[in-house]
């Protein structure tokens, strides 16, 4: 189970993205729970939406930006 979180914890903050705080936990918990449902069911999808919020909320910017300075 513990893995499960991690993974699905992973699969928000990859794909958080935003230019506010706000925002990011949106999207992070949004793809947390898709990923929670697909692999957990209902369960799965409450740890996942509140995983990858949490970790979406952490970020100080967005996953796209972070992938923009990392090419320049």
């Amino acid at each position: 189970m513990r893995i499960f979180v991690i993974g699905i914890a992973l699969l928000g903050l990859m794909t958080a993205c935003g230019g506010t705080t706000e925002q990011r936990a949106a999207t992070g918990g949004a793809s947390g729970i898709v990923g929670g449902a697909l692999v957990g069911g209902p369960v799965g999808a409450v740890v996942g939406g509140a995983a990858g919020a949490a970790g979406g909320s952490v970020l100080d910017e967005g996953v796209d930006q972070k992938a923009k300075e990392a090419i320049r």
